[in-house]
């Protein structure tokens, strides 16, 4: 029970509020984390139907991923601490299953048309 109280204490008192800095990071990586697997996705299947000139459309889908992410870490940065939301993992992917099901967050531009919003 004391350690718990501790432990509790400790991180409400280390939790720094979220900045330019942090929201950035959080978008970068969440850009990161979309786009990496879609391009992989994309030239596996290329391969697989013998397409070697096919060129994933980074250009023509950043700027959506890069709306979906800001848009993700904006309701999470008022939804939460910085630090609570970093060693909450399952609190991203519960924001980006909201959008991916067409929430506050969903998909706009070239992404938003591809997935049929």
């Amino acid at each position: 029970m004391v350690l718990s109280a501790f432990v509790i204490g400790n991180i409400n008192a280390e939790t720094p509020d979220w900045n330019n800095d942090n929201k950035k990071e959080m978008t970068d990586n969440c850009v990161l984390g979309i786009l990496d697997p879609a391009k992989s996705a994309f030239q596996a299947r290329a391969d697989k139907e013998g397409k070697t000139d096919a060129v994933f459309p980074e250009d023509k889908i950043k700027p959506s991923v890069v709306d979906l992410c800001e848009c993700i870490v904006q309701k999470a940065s008022i939804s939460w601490g910085y630090q609570y939301f970093i060693w909450q993992p399952e609190l991203a992917q519960q924001l980006v299953s909201e959008a991916m099901k067409g929430g506050e967050c969903k998909p706009t531009g070239v992404l938003g048309k591809s997935m049929g919003y």
